[in-house]
């Protein structure tokens, strides 16, 4: 009984460890390199325009959007401020729900678990996450036009 007790806390921390080490390496990519494929960064905010950076796929520099609201849309331009801001935190959730998959599905399979069975589950963390990023983008994109 305590060799089954000490084995289930081992694969507790075990996977208590991993979700940190998911979390560091996300913050790092998200935070410290400001890794952001397809995502958006502000280059120059004067008060008249807003000057973005967007990416490509693989997070290098495609092409330079400005955003030059009306009267009636200033508004819009700290809410697409906001949501360029509000992406490095998706990326972080995105990139650790991708890493803590890799991980968990490892664990699950070499544990006995059918690898068609863990990836349908662990899918679905990676997909929610995405579809917030997704869902952002499509903001930016429909504020810039």
């Amino acid at each position: 009984m305590k060799e089954e007790t000490a084995g289930k806390v081992r694969r507790i921390l075990m996977r208590a460890v991993l979700l940190l080490v998911a979390l560091g390496i996300s913050y790092i990519f998200a935070y410290t390199f400001h890794y952001a494929p397809q995502g958006y960064e502000v280059v120059e905010k004067n008060e008249a325009e807003v000057l973005l950076q967007k990416n490509n796929s693989i997070g290098v520099e495609e092409e330079q959007l400005t955003f030059m609201p009306n009267d009636e849309q200033e508004w819009k331009v700290d809410y697409l401020l906001d949501l360029v801001n509000r992406q490095k935190g998706q990326y972080w959730i995105f990139f650790t729900t991708i890493l803590t998959t890799f991980f968990f599905v490892g664990a699950d399979v070499r544990k006995g678990e059918p690898l068609r069975k863990v990836l349908f589950f662990s899918g679905f963390y990676v997909l929610f996450s995405a579809l917030a990023l997704v869902k952002n983008w499509n903001t930016i994109k429909d504020i810039v036009g």
